[in-house]
């Protein structure tokens, strides 16, 4: 006879290893053209990783983590651990529904940081980040993602002009 104990045992590893896990990538288009929403909220993070401001204004490349809010349906955004925005709520839910069926946690995705010029006092622009990331979402491995080819990265003039448009822009 099995013990009584076995029960409850069992129920935990169907909740440990039955939940997400790992990290998978989520694959765009190369446009880097998914918007970014709250970044008005992280200027000096995104500041800080973008670097000095120039006339011309920034656009660094780097790796951003999505990753689902526990505390309600969004989907925070952060660089190197730093929170930088959320995916809009239009496109959270979809977000996290291929995540789920991924059976990832959260995803990594190419993004790039743009805008932020500095001119002088009056003439400056907000920080902006874009994803390189397209409708319907994809989620693959890590090792996937290591074993396919890279295309060139393009931005489109949309996504280079991140911009003053005022703080609740971007």
């Amino acid at each position: 006879m099995a013990p009584t104990n076995i029960v409850p045992v069992m129920a935990l590893f169907g909740w440990i290893f039955g939940r997400p896990h790992g990290r998978g990538v989520l694959l765009g288009d190369g446009n880097f053209e998914f918007p970014v929403v709250g970044t008005s909220f992280h200027q000096d993070a995104l500041d800080r990783i973008a670097g000095v401001r120039a006339g011309g204004g920034s656009r660094r490349y780097c790796a951003a983590l999505l990753a689902p809010e526990l505390d309600h349906p969004g989907v925070a955004i952060s660089i190197g651990g730093v929170p930088v925005g959320h995916i809009d709520r239009e496109h959270a839910l979809e977000f996290s529904d291929a995540l789920r069926q991924s059976g990832y946690a959260d995803a990594a995705c190419e993004a790039v940081i743009v805008g932020g010029w500095l001119r002088g006092a009056a003439d400056w622009g907000w920080v902006g980040l874009r994803l390189n990331a397209a409708l319907p979402f994809h989620i693959i491995s890590v090792d996937q993602y290591n074993r396919a080819p890279k295309p060139t990265l393009r931005v489109s003039a949309k996504a280079s002009k991140a911009t003053a448009a005022g703080p609740h822009a971007a």
